[in-house]
């Protein structure tokens, strides 16, 4: 029922394929996103996409595995508010061919409701002529997320995540559809989805253009009730920035609120709300969210 998001995949993998130590996977998706304004709330952009991927999965160890994929997308822009277009690619169709690459290691003892363990990974990005792409750029994103058990009833989770994007070539931006955008249920929960920026930088009268660079750091105490009941209070920090040489942690946006959880065997039901710290003057104080899954 969410009206800024719509998604469908199907997924295959094929364990230890030609009986090789690899595991191979195919994928496709179907897409419908829109992005909103911070300040009116009006659609900023919506993005029709449908893709696919194929790869190979390698586990190296028990809890470290990798991952060669070859992704393509074909994206449809619509509606695109003037304030966000940054270069010729971000209006109409866009064709993204990518390799990515992985490498995670996850040694949490419950990937959906963790209490103890950690998870660290980074992905690499490469999209170019060469691949089928109309467009050129590489990304880069880090995640280092660690639960700590306080006691049988109380766990400490904290996450740090970081990336960066450059376009090259001939292509003058990186698309809006492949920029950092934060803000919402699973980043900063004191604000709208995808909203935070640098006032007029990343956020041009009130409408987010994204940025090349993206911080954000989450803390959670997570405090198991009873009948899979839980409460969480969390500080939530980040933002975007133009270019990764830009970033300053004084510019963070910061928030803080309290969670309800209801324990499923696919993880939590999530009711967030969230407080902005140093809200601007024309900003709403709080934010709420709901969704399925941990924040991280």
């Amino acid at each position: 029922l969410s009206r800024i998001e719509r998604k469908f995949s199907l997924n295959y993998k094929e364990p230890r394929v030609f009986n090789l130590p690899v595991d191979a996977r195919i994928g496709l998706v179907d897409l419908t996103q829109k992005r909103i304004t911070s300040n009116t709330r009006d659609v900023l952009y919506e993005l029709r996409q449908a893709g696919g991927t194929l790869g190979l999965d390698k586990g190296f160890t028990p809890s470290v595995r990798g991952s060669f994929l070859y992704q393509f997308e074909a994206n449809k822009l619509l509606d695109v508010k003037p304030g966000a277009v940054l270069a010729p690619e971000d209006q109409g169709r866009v064709t993204i061919g990518s390799i990515n690459l992985s490498l995670e290691r996850d040694s949490r003892d419950d990937p959906f409701n963790p209490s103890r363990g950690s998870v660290n990974g980074i992905l690499f990005k490469d999209a170019a002529f060469s691949l089928g792409s109309d467009v050129q750029f590489f990304k880069v994103s880090l995640q280092s997320s660690w639960y700590f058990p306080v006691t049988r009833w109380f766990v400490l989770a904290l996450s740090a995540k970081g990336g960066a994007a450059k376009n090259f070539g001939e292509t003058l931006a990186v698309p809006i559809s492949e920029r950092f955008f934060l803000g919402g249920r699973s980043t900063v929960r004191g604000y709208l989805q995808d909203s935070l920026g640098i006032p007029g930088v990343t956020v041009i009268d009130g409408t987010p253009t994204g940025g090349n660079a993206m911080l954000i750091v989450n803390g959670e105490f997570r405090i198991s009730l009873f009948w899979g009941l839980g409460l969480v209070t969390f500080l939530d920090g980040g933002n975007v920035w133009p270019e990764y040489r830009e970033i300053d942690v004084s510019e963070m946006k910061y928030s803080t609120g309290v969670g309800l959880r209801y324990n499923t065997p696919i993880g939590p039901f999530r009711l967030d709300l969230g407080y902005k710290l140093e809200p601007e003057p024309d900003e709403s104080s709080s934010e709420l969210h709901f969704t399925l899954g941990h924040t991280f």
